[in-house]
This record gives C-alpha cells, sequence and structure tokens, in this order.
C-alpha cells in the first residue's frame, strides 16, 4: 500500500460492497507502523594545515526510519571515537583521514557512511645558506655561519657536518631553534681546523653541511 509514512500508526477496516452497496466495516486491525532501512548519516569533512575535521548529527534517533535505532558507531581510522557531534585530529601534510559512522535499527538493519579529508602538501621551501666567518687563514681559526630560511615556524631541527674521523668520514650534529617565522642562524666555531666543542677535524675546508636533510649552499 502506498502513500503510508514510515513510524505512523495505522489502523485497517475491511468493508465488503456489492451491487447493494456496502456491508458494515469489519474489527479494525491491532495498530502497526510501516518502516524503512535507518536514514544514512551525513557527515561533513574539513581540512586545514595538518589537520582534518568532521562534523555530523549525534542524535541517533534522528536517522531512524519507522524502527527506533539501536546502536550508533563512529570510528577514525577504524578506531572508535566518542559520538559528540565533532571530531578533529593533526594527521600531518599529505594525509588522509576518514570517518566512518553506522547506524542500526531494531529492524530494518544498517546504514553506514564513510567520509574522507585530506592535508595539502607542506606549505614550506627551506634552504641553507652556509658562510665562513673570520679569516680561512692561521691554521683555519675561523667558523661557518649557516643562515636557515623557509622552516617550519616554532621548530627544531637537526644541522650536521663532515668530520674526519679514524681516518674515514663520519659526521657531527647539532640542534637549531626555529623562530616564528620558520628562520635561524646557527654558527660552529672552529680553532686549528677542530670546531670548539668537538674533537674531531673537520674533513674539508668547505664541508658538506646541512639541517634536516637541506644541504647547505656556499
Amino acid at each position: 500500500m502506498s502513500g503510508l509514512t514510515n513510524g505512523t500508526n495505522y489502523t485497517f477496516t475491511v468493508t465488503a460492497e456489492n451491487a447493494a452497496g456496502a456491508g458494515p466495516a469489519s474489527v479494525a486491525t491491532a495498530a502497526g507502523s510501516p518502516f524503512g532501512p535507518p536514514r544514512t548519516p551525513t557527515i561533513n569533512a574539513n581540512a586545514s594545515g595538518t589537520t582534518v575535521s568532521f562534523s555530523w548529527d549525534s542524535n541517533a534517533q534522528s536517522y531512524a526510519n519507522g524502527r527506533q535505532i539501536t546502536s550508533m558507531d563512529v570510528t577514525f581510522e577504524r578506531s572508535a571515537v566518542a559520538n559528540n557531534g565533532s571530531f578533529s585530529r593533526d594527521i600531518g601534510y599529505s594525509a588522509t583521514g576518514t570517518l566512518t559512522i553506522r547506524v542500526c535499527a531494531a529492524e530494518g538493519g544498517c546504514r553506514e557512511a564513510t567520509q574522507s579529508a585530506r592535508t595539502g602538501a607542506e606549505p614550506y621551501n627551506p634552504s641553507v645558506q652556509a658562510s665562513q666567518t673570520g679569516s680561512p687563514g692561521g691554521g683555519w681559526d675561523h667558523g661557518y655561519r649557516l643562515t636557515l630560511n623557509g622552516f617550519r615556524a616554532n621548530s627544531t631541527v637537526t644541522c650536521s657536518f663532515a668530520i674526519t674521523e679514524g681516518g674515514g668520514v663520519g659526521t657531527q650534529s647539532w640542534r637549531v631553534g626555529v623562530d616564528g617565522a620558520g628562520n635561524a642562524v646557527t654558527t660552529v666555531q672552529m680553532s686549528d681546523g677542530v670546531p670548539i666543542g668537538s674533537n674531531k677535524s673537520i674533513s674539508v675546508d668547505a664541508p658538506a653541511m646541512s639541517c634536516d636533510g637541506v644541504r647547505a649552499s656556499y
């Protein structure tokens, strides 16, 4: 029978009719209501910086379609999260996060909705410029200044340079704090070819230096 509304109670009577007219109506049936599968949840997704955010209607019964919703499960990347109507997580750059909602009714089965959000590429173009300070002569009593630009604001990076070690080449590293504009300056001071604070010689007069994998240019 068409034209009925799911979740609304109806009763029915039967009346016989012939050429002589309609007879008396039968006793009304017990009340009953039609139903269908739960309504599919709507998930709103957004990505900003390294964070993905989702929102949805957390009222489970808003998805009822004639039968009470008995369960509503929310997961992010297959891990359960609270059904409070919103969820955010920092997942880094160039990453995708997926939220899934599954609602089930006492009758009518289950419905599931999935929505994903992807963060953009890291908006940085870091560079490192190296220069000598002082005079390279006189037993290499000089230093090296590294100027960092375009790194992530307020982060800490690892800088390193090549050293002579046991006849071979190794590395020595140190940590550098980056300011709110993504820039930093750090200096390696030399004494007779050895960085102050180290007992290893720099391998060449213009050593290979880098910060977080970004090779320094001279």
